[in-house]
């Protein structure tokens, strides 16, 4: 049905004529580097639907480089994008509302420059973290400092122009301003050319929860401004060189913000990201019960072959039942330090803290051991 009612549509762009401007898409091309319209190049007409673009035809401009696209569809409730295809390079307007101008110009420009010319003046992360794992969105805005549209290399969907760095295990990579294809497990370039000036990529991907270690690694491609990342839920403080700008809430969700600027090629940046409960609780329990078995089989080697030095004497108050209440509280204790220093865990003082707790634990099993011992 969607491609039936697309059709019907392209029919009618084709075979009405022009009428007023309320209903009339038209405009010219330009080259801003010669100053001189663009004649006989194509120009798209795409609709914007559901946030995806639609294709409906094409139309090549006349000898001014004029187009027109008429017809009793085309009404001012419609959404619409325009793309100049130019030495095989397109070069898209933004999204347009029918109606809402009487002429629509659009620039194009040769292909030239280097990636020396391209930079990032503001770089936006938005970590998003939940049970399954953490969605990534990234907003780029790149900045051509050039007087040509840099291409980079190849043609059409081949074409690789900005390039993106993915961390280990992302997925499901999506583009929200072009095409962004992912060359490798850790390499994306989007195809669009980037004209002189700046133009705003963003796309997002996820990451599987067994990649994350407390922290998501960003690594600088371009020179950049400025890079501002969003992390939810806001349970950490950033180190340097982030900047702490406190939380922020942003569609019902409180966000922590931080901001690292003049940022150089090459440098890779730690953001700190609370592990997700899941994953969290999964690997404290499975190292809890790491823990356990080692110390069962302490309190086994114990057992067999006991030592006055390595098992503490028990008091006669001190019943079965205390001790099994003073050895949860232990384990109890060592979980919620391993929550509070899980992105910390080279601290000195959580590693001796938690080795105190440990000895305490491992001394607890072995008291119980000895009490259940045969007399």
């Amino acid at each position: 049905m969607k491609n039936l009612l697309l059709a019907l549509l392209a029919l009618a762009l084709l075979s009405t004529p022009h009428r007023s401007h309320a209903d009339t898409v038209q405009g010219y091309v330009i080259n801003p580097g010669t100053g001189a319209r663009v004649p006989n190049i194509s120009v798209a007409f795409l609709l914007s639907q559901g946030g995806q673009l639609n294709e409906v035809l094409r139309k090549n401009t006349d000898g001014e480089g004029r187009f027109s696209f008429s017809g009793p569809f085309i009404t001012g409730s419609l959404s619409v994008v325009l793309v100049a295809h130019y030495q095989d390079m397109p070069f898209p307007s933004s999204e347009l509302r029918v109606g809402g101008q009487q002429e629509i110009i659009l620039e194009v420009y040769d292909a030239g420059g280097s990636a020396d010319q391209i930079s990032i003046s503001t770089n936006q992360l938005f970590l998003v973290l939940g049970e399954n794992g953490m969605e990534v969105t990234q907003a780029a805005q790149m900045e051509n400092r050039g007087s040509q549209a840099f291409a980079g290399r190849g043609q059409g969907h081949e074409r690789q122009v900005a390039e993106f760095s993915l961390p280990d295990g992302a997925f499901n990579l999506q583009s929200f301003s072009g095409h962004l294809d992912q060359t490798t497990d850790t390499q994306a370039f989007d195809t669009q050319p980037l004209p002189p000036g700046n133009t705003q990529i963003a796309f997002s991907f996820q990451i599987d929860p067994a990649q994350l270690d407390g922290e998501y690694r960003h690594r600088v491609l371009y020179p950049t401004a400025a890079l501002e990342a969003f992390v939810f839920p806001a349970t950490l403080a950033p180190e340097p060189p982030f900047a702490d700008l406190g939380e922020i809430p942003i569609q019902g969700k409180t966000y922590r913000r931080m901001r690292a600027e003049n940022l150089s090629v090459g440098q890779e940046l730690h953001i700190p990201v609370p592990t997700p409960r899941a994953l969290g609780w999964i690997l404290k329990w499975v190292a809890l019960g790491m823990a356990g078995l080692a110390v069962v089989a302490g309190a086994l080697v114990v057992t067999r072959h006991p030592t006055p030095a390595a098992v503490p004497a028990a008091p006669a108050k001190q019943d079965r039942n205390t001790l099994e209440a003073q050895r949860r509280a232990a384990l109890q204790e060592l979980a919620q330090l391993d929550d509070t220093y899980q992105s910390r865990q080279h601290d000195p003082q959580y590693r001796t803290q938690r080795a105190r707790l440990f000895d305490q634990a491992l001394a607890l099993y072995r008291l119980l051991d000895v009490q259940d011992a045969p007399r």
